[in-house]
């Protein structure tokens, strides 16, 4: 009979290498089924070893070429192996053949082979699968998903591959709601995660990668509304159940070892999971939320346990942090940070994309080192080389791994939005706790989380994961309050900019006034200034003083030269005299230290030393002198414009003229309440400074 003395080895070269005696081997319908009993022995041996191997990468062929039906033997057992190799095998050639097929076997692709069809033990793969999966859900996504932390970046890239079919075959078009539950529940975000730690991994499966974001989109889109009864399926009671541990750890338990599920304003898991329910005016997420709750209370983020425990122990009961409803509020507000509403979360066909598919012969390696041929069977204690392992790499590569993901289409924080979802979580109890919130006051400290989320799109645009959850834990209550608040006044600038216009043009010509008659007054009350440069003045040299002064009337400078400080002279006493109608103009010069060695430490200084020097109509100054603040030198420069009919000049000048006339203009916009009729150039309802600072408290 063909096939029958011919080694499985021998029938894996032939078929690699595309020989003839392979054909000849299927042409016949026993020496096809004698070498798909081969393969299948070898694939349930006991102990994986290189037979294994070749029978697995042989198997994946022939579904991938559809040369013969492999579906007439395989059978519940054999697809159960494949999924236990996929689970707890660790030798990279056998987990990566194993993928191969299990991948073929969810796509079910089988193409009959007309000639020969063994028509009596036919049996479709599509039917075939699910029966397999029925008893191995749970254990199969936690296999794949375990092998997205490998050290090999060819297991890496195929268990990606494979649980992008998983995530599209059975989740997406399959619709069903349990899997991607289960999904959520492993390791599946961190994992993620240690594949973008690595460079290698993250180049070699970027195609699957785009691909998997897109279907997490895609999922999250499909389920985002989707809430069933506690009492409609079963896998709902587990789901609530799998929460209580999570949820008991972080309430506590009283005296009698009763969870205090009061302490997160719920009432006992049940209750918990229909708070994701409740009916609200717009779409929200709701088992989308919920799977994100529970990540986060299994997560036992030290950070927000500690102050939830804290503030729980000590706060009134009107001031309980209500924890289920501001983790759906958070998951709504990642979900607009990450832009759901774009047309890049589009839902996605049930067309198979080409990604998808294994790829054919001689894709996977196999090497020689991790298998001993000699005895053809392997230890069951895996190889260092072949171990799981989480790396971590600097800022520098972290930001470079970022912009390579943008440069793919890709959104860089997605896979790990729980972390963000923690840190906000964090933001949200500490201006909670901060403000001394009660639960009438829920909806104000909610903004403050969105305004925390809008600040952060623009500011931290471009940068690095690890730098976005290093912004949000720097967040604080203060801070965010008081850019809110500033944004509420620039909705009123904007919105009135019109009728404010000329109330603006005459408090910036009070605020020019003010600051001219505050230069003035500087110059009336006469400072002492060095007269030279005190950072390039040599040792033991004494320092000479001017004090300069403008005499009444404001038409003379006076000044004279002192060997030291002390009592303030009058004008009259002050022996020089420069006619300011003489003079020409003034200019302020920033002076710097300058380093005779690398090796000195620069120590960081408020003072700012700057040379101000008076001209007439010679070009050498008739005063220079030195002021050690940049406030000082303004004051005088500009002083001295003021009085030979010039502009004022400086940065400092026109900053204070800025902030005067936005002061006032917005004093006049805080007067405006409710009861104002105010109409505007721009249609839409103005904000009300009492829904931002009515009933609530300030600390």
């Amino acid at each position: 009979m063909p096939g029958r003395d011919i080694p499985l080895e021998t029938l894996y070269q032939q078929w690699k290498q595309g020989s003839p005696a392979f054909e000849q081997v299927l042409a016949s319908p026993e020496g096809a089924a004698k070498a798909l009993l081969k393969i299948s022995d070898a694939i349930n041996k006991d102990v994986a070893d290189a037979h294994t191997a070749h029978a697995l990468i042989l198997l994946s062929g022939l579904l991938a070429e559809g040369k013969i039906n492999v579906g007439s033997f395989l059978d519940t057992e054999l697809v159960h192996r494949v999924m236990t190799l996929v689970c707890v095998e660790r030798i990279s050639s056998v987990v990566c053949a194993s993928l191969s097929v299990l991948s073929f076997l969810m796509l079910g692709q089988l193409k009959t082979y007309e000639s020969h069809s063994l028509a009596s033990s036919q049996k479709r793969l599509a039917d075939l699968f699910p029966e397999a999966l029925a008893s191995f859900p749970h254990n199969l996504l936690a296999g794949l998903v375990s092998k997205l932390a490998f050290k090999s970046t060819q297991v890496v890239v195929s268990a990606l591959r494979t649980l992008n079919v998983f995530v599209h075959k059975l989740v997406y078009v399959g619709g069903d709601l349990s899997l991607y539950c289960q999904l959520r529940l492993t390791d599946f975000g961190k994992n993620i995660s240690s594949i973008l730690d690595s460079r290698s991994h993250t180049n070699a499966a970027m195609p699957h990668l785009r691909t998997l974001q897109d279907l997490l989109k895609a999922i999250t889109r499909k389920f985002y509304s989707a809430f069933p009864a506690p009492d409609s399926d079963k896998f709902v009671n587990e789901l609530i159940e799998l929460s209580r541990p999570g949820l008991t750890e972080m309430v506590g338990v009283d005296s009698e070892g009763t969870p205090q599920f009061e302490k997160a304003c719920v009432t006992s898991p049940t209750d918990c999971y229909m708070q994701f329910g409740v009916a609200t005016t717009e779409p929200n997420p709701k088992i989308v939320a919920y799977l994100d709750f529970m990540e986060f209370i299994n997560s036992h983020d030290i950070t927000f346990t500690k102050l939830f425990v804290e503030h729980s122990t000590f706060c009134k009961p009107t001031s309980r942090f209500p924890l289920a409803r501001a983790s759906r509020t958070v998951s709504q507000l990642i979900l607009d940070f990450f832009g759901f509403e774009d047309a890049a979360w589009a839902i996605l066909g049930a067309d198979t994309p080409e990604s998808f598919y294994p790829p054919n012969k001689g894709d996977v390696e196999i090497n020689d080192s991790d298998f001993h041929l000699q005895s053809q069977q392997l230890k069951l204690t895996p190889s260092l080389s072949t171990m799981e392992t989480h790396t971590t790499t600097s800022s520098s590569a972290s930001i470079d791994i970022s912009n390579s993901l943008r440069a793919n289409n890709m959104n860089p924080y997605l896979f790990d939005a729980m972390d963000i979802h923690n840190s906000a979580m964090a933001f949200f109890l500490k201006c909670w706790r901060d403000s001394k919130a009660q639960l009438v006051d829920y909806e104000r400290i909610a903004s403050l989380v969105a305004l925390l989320f809008q600040t952060a799109k623009t500011d931290m645009k471009n940068a690095s994961l690890g730098d976005l959850l290093q912004y949000l834990d720097d967040a604080t209550y203060t801070v965010m309050r008081q850019k809110e608040i500033i944004l509420i006044e620039d909705v009123f600038v904007a919105n009135l900019k019109d009728e404010f216009a000329p109330m603006h043009e005459r408090f910036q010509k009070e605020a020019v006034s003010f600051v001219k008659e505050q230069r003035l007054m500087c110059l009336s009350a006469g400072e002492w200034f060095q007269s030279v440069n005190p950072l390039s003045s040599a040792a033991g040299q004494p320092t000479k003083y001017y004090f300069v002064i403008l005499a009444m009337g404001r038409k003379v400078l006076k000044w004279g030269g002192y060997a030291k400080q002390g009592r303030n002279p009058t004008w009259e006493e002050a022996p020089n005299t420069i006619e300011l109608a003489s003079v020409t103009r003034v200019e302020m010069t920033h002076v710097r230290t300058q380093s005779v060695s690398h090796d000195v430490i620069g120590l960081q200084t408020r003072t700012k030393h700057h040379k101000v020097s008076i001209y007439g109509q010679s070009p050498t100054p008739m005063l220079v002198f030195y002021v050690d603040t940049e406030d000082q030198a303004a004051e005088w420069v500009d002083g001295i414009n003021c009085l030979i009919g010039k502009p004022m000049s400086t940065e400092k000048t026109k900053q204070y003229v800025t902030l005067f006339t936005e002061m006032s203009l917005r004093a006049q916009v805080m007067g405006i309440g409710p009861e104002d009729n105010v109409e505007c150039s721009r249609v839409g309802a103005l904000p009300m400074w009492a829904e931002a600072s009515d009933a609530f408290y300030y600390v």
